[in-house]
């Protein structure tokens, strides 16, 4: 089976990994110490039961069964360094700052393994953490935590697929080719790495492929689907939002940013659909508590209203829009491109991927910049990073690092309630402030021919890709 996804790993190390594309690799050929079911509850993988004290101390048990693919077993020891390698001083790993809570915000080691860890015997590891943190276990879920084992200078893992780097020079192919540990009863899967959209869909009409996955949701939109070919929309943490450049002379002004927020949050509930779903509030519902919600209703503001308090401000100003192509439709782009110019605003519009996405945010050249995020569990730690200032992926350059410290002065949280209370009024905090414009919420989308059957296409299980199947 042939698969082509958008962007693939350079490397499968969990620390380099960021993007849910490269988890669904990582998670294909690795195991971790528990899992997501298809329910949402927690199933053993590397470790067969666990028993949690005080709400501090886990002591995992590992399967004694377990082996590498080169067919070493797996010990406390290498679970212990693969977890250990997040928080190294050197680290590229993005989850470091997830842990920081439950290990503190310096972390020590003894032997290249963190303190925290204990080795009790060869199949038992005990995890304690400085303070109680209740998703704990969802964040050890995560694909970035998977465990493997570095033999001379080769990543070994111990997952239901064994991954062979592929290259075919011929047609300057890349990506990963997964054979299943048990080849008689499963087929390969080539993972190819494409951004073509349109190339890409002319493989799978072509049958070349059988499945596409990670493109432009505007491009997704904009297609009309061959008879033989569906879409498959996987439930997900991602958002799409804006983010203002505060520097910039426009938008210095809070007062205005929130009209002007709340002027393009008008046009975006618009342009809900199959894909997108309009979503007013910076983290996306079931993140946070009801009362974040509730509090924060969505109030729109007319044309008329915004140039009568602001008209003088808008007219002929230039307003530089920079947007991650695949993160918003270009039914909303366009809409909302007509709208602003008729405000008396002169828009120059950038649409771009990913990789000149990096290279605005590095490079603040314009006066709003919007993208795609997605966390990697259904906690608003993971949705930081995207404000975070630490982080590589830092949208905007609003101030925000009051807003981790503002958190860790509450630290330690007491139970979950006074911690999902301490982040409710934090961020209400920083969407009062408007340096950002929440917009939408939304789906993955799975292009793939009709006879292939998908596993359980909730968030998160989808990331099983090994059992993807023909349905015959």
């Amino acid at each position: 089976m042939k698969m082509v996804f958008y962007q693939l790993p350079q490397s499968l190390n969990p620390t380099h990994c960021w993007l849910v594309e490269h988890l669904l690799i990582v998670q294909a050929v690795s195991q971790s110490l528990i899992r997501i079911d298809e329910k949402g509850g927690f199933q053993g993988d590397l470790a067969t039961r666990w028993h949690i004290e005080n709400g501090t101390k886990y002591t995992f048990y590992l399967d004694k069964n377990a082996t590498f693919h080169n067919g070493t077993p797996i010990t406390a020891r290498d679970v212990a360094l693969s977890i250990s390698q997040h928080f190294y001083p050197d680290t590229k790993s993005i989850v470091k700052r997830y842990l920081k809570e439950a290990f503190g915000a310096t972390p020590t080691f003894e032997d290249n393994i963190l303190s925290n860890l204990k080795i009790i015997d060869k199949n038992t590891l005990q995890v304690n953490l400085d303070n109680p943190f209740p998703p704990f276990l969802k964040v050890l879920a995560m694909g970035n935590f998977s465990v493997y084992k570095n033999v001379n200078g080769k990543l070994v893992f111990s997952g239901p697929m064994i991954p062979k780097a592929y290259t075919d020079e011929e047609t300057n192919l890349t990506g990963w080719e997964l054979t299943h540990r048990d080849s008689k009863r499963k087929n390969k899967i080539l993972v190819l790495q494409s951004n073509n959209f349109s190339e890409t869909y002319s493989l799978l009409k072509n049958n070349k492929i059988q499945l596409m996955l990670g493109f432009s949701v505007s491009d997704v939109l904009d297609e009309s689907l061959s008879n033989g070919l569906r879409i498959s929309k996987v439930n997900s943490l991602a958002t799409s939002h804006m983010y203002y450049n505060t520097t910039q002379p426009l938008f210095t002004d809070s007062t205005f940013r929130e009209d002007f927020g709340r002027f393009i949050q008008s046009e975006a509930k618009k342009h809900s659909n199959m894909l997108t779903k309009f979503s007013p509030y910076f983290l996306p519902r079931g993140v946070l508590s009801y009362n974040y919600y509730n509090s924060h209703k969505f109030n729109a503001i007319d044309k008329s209203l915004l140039l009568q308090k602001w008209g003088n401000r808008l007219k002929g100003k230039t307003i530089k829009i920079v947007l991650m192509k695949r993160a918003f439709s270009s039914e909303f782009v366009s809409s909302l491109k007509y709208e602003l110019e008729s405000l008396g605003l002169n828009v120059e519009l950038v649409l771009c991927n990913d990789q000149e996405l990096m290279h605005y945010l590095k490079n603040p050249d314009y006066d709003i910049i919007g993208g795609r995020f997605m966390a990697g569990f259904s906690d608003p730690e993971g949705f930081l990073n995207s404000i975070s200032e630490e982080s590589p992926l830092h949208y905007g350059v609003f101030n925000t690092k009051w807003i981790s410290d503002e958190i860790d002065g509450k630290r330690p949280f007491k139970s979950s309630i006074d911690r999902t209370e301490a982040y409710d009024s934090v961020i209400s905090k920083y969407e009062d402030s408007w340096g950002s414009i929440p917009l939408f919420r939304f789906y993955v989308p799975i292009i793939h021919a009709k006879d292939i059957k998908l596993p359980n296409s909730e968030f998160r299980f989808v990331a099983e890709i090994w059992k993807i199947s023909h349905d015959k």
